[in-house]
């Protein structure tokens, strides 16, 4: 948990550089899983190391000798279909040389299939000091910084912060800001930053050889191509069929679809490699786009619920819910074709009425007899919001305690005061996932009451629940738990309690952590090191951090190293660039 979040593929990076130091016995070996159509997994497998210069026989030793360290990126960019299922081709891959080390990265939701067998994390979002910090950082100190700060920190627009949460949120937020532009929900976002990339197109002096119309078409048009195929890429010439059927009305002849797609690879909004055309900047463009063409769809009157039960469709479908002119009609539909779960994701936009028959029909699915349905119904609550409250009391009569406990972090994840007394016995709860998602709840009410639990529970027996009480402790930033926490740092026997109790002394900022943290630099695990020279950043000043930071330039684990080359840089101190120097000359001088 904690740190800076590191790409897949540099982690690879990392990984390659401790083989070469011969730290690592391991080689990395980095795939695309967005590549992969069809036929084996080992063949997809060996294209991509012969593309890295290791011919098959050299592939075939290492892979049976357990060398390699091979790290799956993009998981939810599989596509399937009758007579494919890449997730099965996969799974038979690893099984069959188990002996090599796996790395598997997938947004939420896509890797199901894998939980039984691999260790699952899941990066941190960014918490309330890194957002100030990046703001500042690319809007400076002035009004405009201020502005969004006042803008994303406003009780009353909760969704807009929870959104800048994820980084490329919150750049797109801090983009719109720049231009003068305001959009508080995730379609908003989207739509507000596709117009201003259009418009610095044409500022810039810059001219489209078709039209911005047209452009806009073929994109929703591609998008809703591709995720009917299921796929992310697709062949040149398929995109070229699409553009050109675009260009059929009278007021666009003479326009080739060529030209169309030059201009979309212009704007940065679709990205060709090689022979395949796919959306740039993320895969959530893609859904965007194809929400829009669904909207039409939708509000043409078109059957769309096929779409309903393809779960590669759910955030275009949440896309769809933010811009229909029609919402209560969309979960009438969804409902009616009993998707409760993907109704409850839907309904930020729709009347009382509607939002009370789903917790309804939700409360129905807890009834279940299916355990993993019952908890899936109780967490689903929290997509629905604070207006979902009355429907989690009922649950309080149950006789599972479990159940009681599980209803209590639903109404904690959505900041409801009345649920604290509650949380403080799921602490205790026999499921340690239930005594973290607990203390996890607690940080979401913010009320001296919850301080003093989370500092109790410091003391719990299970490091699972350690670990969310310091990082809950460090996101409510309440000076009273500053002492608990250097106690934590200090004198827990658990190196991730130890690395949270660090992260949370940065986030609340107090300076009689300064000296615990310098010693923290000394640590025997190299996270709680990074940890400590993270917080003595962001609490002291910039030129009273930077020796700090040259300390751990040396250190033994090059992951330490990395980040603390990457705290100077975000300094932008330029003494900074002479112990960068410093720290990259041994290297330099080890490959000559």
């Amino acid at each position: 948990m904690g740190g800076a979040i590191i790409r897949i593929a540099g982690l690879t990076l990392v990984y390659a550089e401790k083989c070469l130091e011969g730290a690592e016995r391991l080689i990395p070996l980095y795939v695309d899983l967005g590549r992969f159509k069809r036929g084996m997994f080992y063949d997809h497998v060996l294209m991509i190391a012969h593309e890295n210069g290791l011919e098959e026989g050299d592939f075939k030793e290492l892979s049976d000798d357990g060398k390699l360290a091979i790290f799956l990126d993009g998981l939810d960019l599989l596509g399937g279909s009758e007579d494919f299922e890449p997730v099965a081709e996969i799974q038979n891959f690893m099984s069959g040389f188990s002996r090599c080390e796996f790395v598997l990265s997938s947004r939420p939701g896509f890797f199901e299939g894998f939980k039984s067998s691999c260790k699952v994390s899941e990066l941190v979002e960014l918490d309330d000091p890194k957002i100030k910090r990046y703001l500042h950082k690319y809007l400076g100190e002035g009004d405009k910084a201020d502005t969004l700060i006042i803008r994303i920190f406003d009780h009353r627009n909760e969704r807009l912060k929870l959104l800048c949460k994820n980084p490329m949120m919150l750049h797109l937020v801090i983009w719109l800001q720049e231009n003068d532009k305001i959009a508080d929900d995730r379609a908003g976002i989207y739509r507000e930053s596709v117009e201003g990339i259009i418009t610095h197109y044409r500022e810039k002096g810059r001219v489209l050889s078709s039209n911005e119309q047209l452009v806009r078409d073929v994109l929703k048009e591609l998008a809703f191509s591709m995720q009917k195929e299921n796929t992310v890429r697709l062949d040149y010439g398929g995109a070229l069929d699409v553009a050109g059927s675009c260009t059929a009305p009278e007021r666009y002849r003479g326009v080739s679809a060529e030209q169309i797609l030059e201009d979309c690879f212009g704007l940065g909004l679709l990205h060709k490699d090689g022979g395949e055309v796919r959306f740039g900047f993320h895969q959530s463009f893609q859904e965007y786009f194809a929400a829009v063409e669904l909207k039409e769809m939708f509000e043409d009157g078109y059957d769309i619920s096929e779409s309903f039960f393809h779960p590669k469709w759910e955030d275009t479908l949440v896309f769809l819910s933010e811009i229909t002119e029609r919402p209560d009609e969309l979960i009438d539909d969804v409902i009616d074709a009993d998707e409760i779960f993907l109704a409850a994701k839907l309904a930020a936009h729709v009347d009382d009425r509607r939002v009370g028959n789903l917790c309804a029909l939700l409360l129905d699915k807890v009834d279940s007899r299916f355990d993993l349905e019952k908890a899936m119904a109780v967490k689903f609550f929290v997509h629905i919001g604070n207006r979902a409250t009355d429907a989690l009391m009922e649950l309080h009569n149950s006789e599972d305690t479990g159940l009681v406990h599980k209803a209590a972090c639903t109404r904690g994840m959505i900041g409801d005061e009345r649920a604290i007394e509650l949380l403080i016995d799921a602490l205790h709860d026999n499921d340690p996932m239930v005594r973290k998602v607990a203390a996890r709840a607690l940080e979401m009410i913010e009320d001296e009451k919850t301080v003093e639990i989370l500092i109790d529970a410091l003391r719990s027996d299970d490091p699972g629940v350690r670990i969310e009480a310091v990082w809950a402790l460090g996101m409510i930033r309440n000076r009273g738990a500053v002492e608990p926490l250097i106690d934590a740092l200090i004198q827990d026997d658990n190196p991730m309690v130890r690395d949270g109790a660090a992260h949370a002394l940065g986030m609340i900022g107090d300076e009689r952590a300064v000296e615990p943290l310098i010693s923290a630099l000394h640590d025997d695990d190299s996270k709680v090191r990074d940890g400590a020279v993270h917080a003595l950043v962001t609490i002291l000043d910039d030129k009273d951090a930077v020796p700090y930071i040259n300390a751990l330039l040396h250190d033994d684990d090059p992951r330490v190293r990395i980040g603390a080359a990457w705290e100077l840089g975000e300094l932008g101190d330029e003494r900074a660039v002479e112990l960068l120097i410093d720290a990259l000359l041994p290297n330099f001088g080890e490959s000559k």
